[in-house]
């Protein structure tokens, strides 16, 4: 019986290892989708794109109004809307950023392969 030692020794020398070179072409095919769930998907993804763009327009709504709304009211201190402008800005820019991901995930559904496709 061999040691654990003899047994490292023995596959970690190349001349114990046995290889052969043979062609090894893929055997995976692409899958193919039904149109019927690529555009289940695409729908669920529009729908989606279809909330943050509602998200999108009240926030351009907020973007209008809150300067006005904010210095119109005393209590709260000088310059603060220019402070809440930039950030309600920046959210929008994330909100936008987050709709242009999902209108490729959803133009990624349509191009998957298709059942009955070829190529």
């Amino acid at each position: 019986m061999r040691t654990d030692e003899q047994m490292e020794k023995y596959t970690n020398d190349p001349r114990s290892w046995f290889t052969k070179e043979e062609p090894n072409p893929p055997k995976m095919a692409a899958t193919a989708y039904s149109q019927f769930h690529i555009e289940g998907c695409a729908r669920q993804v529009d729908e989606l794109v279809r909330q943050v763009s509602d998200h999108v327009a009240g926030l351009d709504t907020e973007l209008a109004n809150l300067k006005e709304i904010i210095d119109e009211h005393l209590w709260i201190p000088k310059g603060f809307s220019e402070t809440a402008l930039a950030s309600l800005r920046e959210t929008r820019a994330r909100t936008e950023a987050y709709k242009t991901r999902l209108e490729a995930v959803r133009d990624g559904f349509r191009a998957l392969p298709r059942e009955g496709s070829h190529g």
